[in-house]
C-alpha cells in the first residue's frame, strides 16, 4: 500500500507555520516536546544514482505516548551547523514506541509516496544531505529536540542507522561509534538497504543474542557455531542463469549438532566481511543438514535458488576465497582458484572435516542440473568428486577402483578391415575401420593417424578396456543415421582417409602399433585382410587384402564386415 502525503487545510498549516518560527515562540504541542523526546534512528545520505528523491532520515517516539509534531523544524547543515536548510512540518502524528520516515520523495498524482516514506518535505531543504559530513536536526523554535553530526562516508545505497543492539535515546546516538552500515535487507526491492520504519538491525555481528525458533514458536538463545561445526560444501561465485550480484551463494553444512547463522560473518579469507541478513527467526542449520547463503532471497531474482539468508560479500570468479566467522573467530573457509560459469564448486559429498575443502583435490564442478539451467545442488547432498587419478592409472567404468593401465604395445591390435570410401554416405560422416584385438589392453593413449598430422590420443579417466578376440569399429561419426548404418561405434578417430594412396596408422606416444596403405578403393566397398593373414606383418602384404563377400553389407548397402569376422568375395 502507498502511504498518502499527510495534508491539513490552508488555515491549519498557516497557524502553525506563524506560530513555530526559526526564533520566535512554539506552538503549544511543539512546546510540550522536550529533548529527548524524539530520537533520530536512520538516515539514507547517499543513494545509489541521483540523491534527489531518494534522500530520508527516521525519528523515532521513545515514550509513553503519541507525538503531533506540527510545529517541528526539519533541519539539515554542515557539521558546524553552517549552510542550514529547514523544513517546518505540518501536522503529523508518530505514535508512542513507533517510527516516523521523512523524505525529499515527490508524491505521485494522487498524492501517494513511496510505501517506506511517511512524509516528504520534497525540495524545501535544497540539496538535501551532505554525502560526506553533516548534521541532521530536529528544532522547536530555538530547541534543540534531537541532533546527529556525522563524519563517516559509509557506502552507498545503504542507509546509517543507531545499532539496533542500544535503545535509542538522544544520547546514545550523540556517538558515532554507535552508528553503522544498514545490513543487506533492501526496502526497494534491491537497491537500497535499510529499515525504515522499522527497528535497526544490530551493528555487527550478535553473537548469542535471542531469536524466535520457527518449530517451537518460542524465544531462545541462537547457537553459536565453533569451529567444525559448520562448513562450507560447495559456492556458485560464477552463476550464468542470473547475474553474478543477484546469483552467488554458497551452501554449508552441519556435520554433527544444529547451529544457527544469525550473527555471523560472511567475507574473505583476508577480510571479515558483514553480518548475514538480520532476522528475527533462528537461521537454523538443523543437524546433518544443508543451508544456502544468497546474495538475494527473493528467488525471482537469484534464479530459484531457496537460501536461508543473504549476505553480500562477492564472490569473484577466480582466485577467490569465502569464509564464515563468530566474531573473530575463524568457522570456516573455502578457498578456490578457478569456477567454471554456471557450475557451482563443491565438496565431495561425504567430507565432513572443515580441513576438507583445504584441498582442491576435493573439490569438483557440479553435473546436476537444476531447474534454470545452471549446475549445482543448493541445500541438498553433493555429488561424490571423481578420485584424481596419478599418472599412467584409469578408473575401472562404473566403479571406483583405479588401476594401472595396460597400455597397447606393437602387435596388440591389427588394423583388419578399412572404409576410404564409402558410398551411402559422405566420406566425412562414412569413413571407418576395423582393428582386431590379440591381447587384453587399454586403448588409453592410442592416436590414429593418416598421411598427415596424428589425431588426439584417446584420453579418459575410465580405462577404455578392449578384449583379445574382439574387433573395434572406429569411425568418423557415431551417429547410424548419418554414418551409413554401422552397428556400432567403439571409438570416434578425426583423420581423414584418403580414397587412394592411403596410409593408416595407429600409434602411442612415438611407437608405431600398427599400420598399412593402399593404393586406391572401390566406392562403396571396404578392404579387409584376409582371415589367415591378421598380424602386423600379414596387413603389410596387399596381396593379403580383399574386398568382402558380394552379400556382406551393412546399414545402407555399402559392403563390408564392420565388427566381425572378415570374409572375403
Amino acid at each position: 500500500m502507498k502511504r498518502v502525503l499527510h495534508s491539513l487545510p490552508l488555515l491549519i498549516g498557516a497557524a502553525a507555520l506563524s506560530a513555530c518560527g526559526g526564533g520566535g515562540g512554539t506552538t503549544t504541542k511543539c512546546s510540550t516536546i522536550l529533548p529527548g523526546d524524539l530520537v533520530i534512528t536512520e538516515f539514507l545520505k547517499n543513494p545509489a544514482g541521483v540523491d534527489k528523491g531518494q534522500e530520508w532520515f527516521e525519528i523515532h517516539n521513545p515514550g509513553d505516548i503519541e507525538l503531533d509534531l506540527v510545529g517541528i523544524d526539519l533541519a539539515i547543515s554542515r557539521p558546524d551547523g553552517s549552510q542550514e536548510r529547514r523544513h517546518r512540518m505540518l501536522a503529523q502524528l508518530v505514535e508512542s514506541g513507533g517510527y516516523l520516515v521523512v523524505g525529499d520523495a515527490e508524491a505521485g498524482p494522487e498524492g501517494e509516496l513511496p510505501e517506506w516514506i511517511d512524509y516528504s518535505y520534497g525540495t524545501s531543504m535544497g540539496t538535501g544531505l551532505p554525502n560526506t559530513a553533516g548534521r541532521i536536526a530536529l528544532k522547536c523554535g530555538a530547541t534543540i529536540i534531537d541532533e546527529v553530526i556525522y563524519e563517516d562516508v559509509g557506502t552507498e545505497a545503504y542507509a546509517r542507522q543507531l545499532d539496533g543492539n542500544l535503545e535509542p535515546d538522544g544520547v546514545v546516538n550523540d556517538e558515532a561509534a554507535n552508528w553503522c552500515d544498514a545490513g543487506d535487507a533492501s526496502y526497494d526491492g534491491g537497491t537500497h538497504f535499510g529499515t525504515p520504519g522499522a527497528p535497526n538491525t544490530p551493528c555487527g555481528a550478535v553473537i548469542g543474542g535471542a531469536c524466535l525458533d520457527p518449530v517451537t514458536g518460542q524465544m531462545r538463545d541462537a547457537i553459536v557455531p565453533e569451529p567444525g561445526q559448520l562448513l562450507i560444501t560447495e559456492v556458485m561465485p560464477n552463476p550464468e542463469a542470473v547475474t553474478d550480484a543477484n546469483g552467488e551463494w554458497f551452501e554449508v553444512h552441519a556435520p554433527g549438532a544444529a547451529v544457527d547463522l544469525n550473527g555471523l560473518l560472511v567475507g574473505t579469507a583476508e577480510d571479515a566481511g558483514k553480518a548475514v541478513g538480520a532476522s528475527e527467526s533462528c537461521l537454523t542449520v538443523p543437524a546433518g543438514g544443508y543451508a544456502v547463503l544468497a546474495r538475494k532471497l527473493n528467488p525471482a531474482e537469484n534464479g530459484g535458488i531457496q537460501a536461508l539468508t543473504t549476505f553480500s560479500q562477492n564472490l569473484t570468479n577466480a582466485g577467490g576465497s569465502v569464509a564464515l566467522r563468530a566474531g573473530e573467530t575463524v568457522l570456516d573457509v573455502l578457498t578456490y582458484g578457478s569456477s567454471s560459469a554456471g557450475r557451482s564448486l563443491q565438496l565431495s559429498h561425504g567430507l565432513t572435516s572443515p580441513t576438507d575443502n583445504d584441498d582442491p583435490g576435493n573439490l569438483c564442478d557440479a553435473n546436476v542440473a537444476m531447474d534454470n539451467g545452471d549446475f549445482g545442488t543448493p541445500g541438498a547432498q553433493n555429488e561424490v568428486c571423481p578420485i584424481p587419478l596419478p599418472d599412467g592409472a584409469c578408473r575401472v567404468a562404473g566403479t571406483e577402483t583405479i588401476r594401472s593401465i595396460v597400455p597397447a604395445a606393437p602387435g596388440d591390435l591389427v588394423i583388419s578391415e578399412v572404409m576410404a570410401d564409402p558410398n551411402a554416405v559422405t566420406d566425412a560422416n562414412g569413413e571407418w575401420f576395423e582393428v582386431l584385438v590379440t591381447r587384453n589392453i587399454d586403448l588409453n593413449g592410442v592416436a590414429v593417424a593418416g598421411t598427415g598430422t596424428p589425431g588426439a590420443p584417446l584420453q579418459g579417466p575410465e580405462c577404455m578396456e578392449a578384449t583379445a578376440g574382439s574387433y573395434l569399429i572406429f569411425a568418423r561419426n557415431d551417429d547410424p543415421a548419418s554414418n551409413g548404418g554401422l552397428p556400432r561405434v567403439d571409438f570416434p578417430f578425426t583423420t581423414s582417409l584418403t580414397n587412394s594412396n592411403g596410409a593408416l596408422r595407429l600409434l602411442i606416444g612415438g611407437t608405431e602399433l600398427d599400420g598399412i596403405t593402399w593404393s586406391s578403393s572401390s566406392a562403396g566397398v571396404s578392404s579387409q585382410v584376409r582371415p589367415d593373414q591378421l598380424t602386423v606383418t600379414g596387413n603389410d602384404v596387399a596381396a593379403n587384402f580383399c574386398p568382402p563377400a558380394a552379400g556382406a553389407t551393412y546399414g545402407a548397402g555399402d559392403r563390408g564386415t564392420p565388427g566381425v569376422v572378415n570374409v572375403c568375395g
